[in-house]
């Protein structure tokens, strides 16, 4: 009776064992599970994508990381512009897209105002990557400024776009002069029934 006993103390025993090796490894595989990223409900590298199959990053639900290998999905600053992957780099159409290169001046590899250096940051003309004018603006005035007496153009360059501005009368006394102010172009109205001139003929004040 005794060792009947025994062997039921035993076998319980075993049991236990089993049960308790079994509810381990049910919780070690759900908690193992649980952390795959390609199936945990978050987008964790924030390309606007979550999980399998929506990110192109995962390659199945059980992988553990959404990124991938294509420039646009792949946590790298591939063009060197200081930004990194859909949606933050501009040269990026999609977590799809293998090249983070775009096509605004700032970010096409290419250095458009052949100055010696190419797109942003590494031409300080640019002042983001989603800048598409690697140039500077410029201006210049035949008259050399405010001078309403002769009649001058004001002529450059603003946003990769020429412009020209010649000064002109507006009524028969008042004139819109046109000027540099640095590089920019800007322009004042003035007054030609003074005491020196009297009327505004052919864009100066006579």
């Amino acid at each position: 009776m005794r060792l009947a006993k025994s062997h039921l103390l035993v076998a319980a025993l075993l049991v236990g064992i089993v049960f308790a090796l079994a509810v381990a490894s049910l919780t070690g595989d759900t908690a193992a599970r649980a952390l795959q990223q390609c199936r945990d409900g978050i987008d964790n590298d924030q390309d606007t994508k979550t999980d399998y199959p929506a990110d192109p990053g995962c390659s199945s639900r059980n992988d553990n990381s959404e990124l991938g290998t294509l420039q646009c999905d792949n946590g790298v600053n591939d063009d060197n512009d200081g930004l990194i992957d859909y949606p933050d780099d501009p040269g990026c159409t999609s977590p799809s897209d293998n090249n983070e290169l775009g096509t605004v001046q700032c970010d096409d590899n290419i250095d458009n105002d052949a100055d010696g250096a190419k797109d942003y940051p590494a031409d300080t003309l640019c002042s983001s990557a989603s800048d598409n004018n690697e140039a500077d603006p410029s201006c210049s005035d035949t008259d050399g400024g405010v001078a309403p007496l002769v009649q001058g153009t004001a002529s450059g360059s603003y946003n990769g776009q020429p412009f020209s501005n010649t000064d002109s009368c507006q009524t028969s006394t008042l004139l819109k002069e046109f000027y540099c102010a640095g590089a920019l172009v800007s322009n004042l109205t003035q007054n030609c029934a003074g005491n020196q001139t009297t009327q505004c003929l052919n864009g100066a004040c006579m």
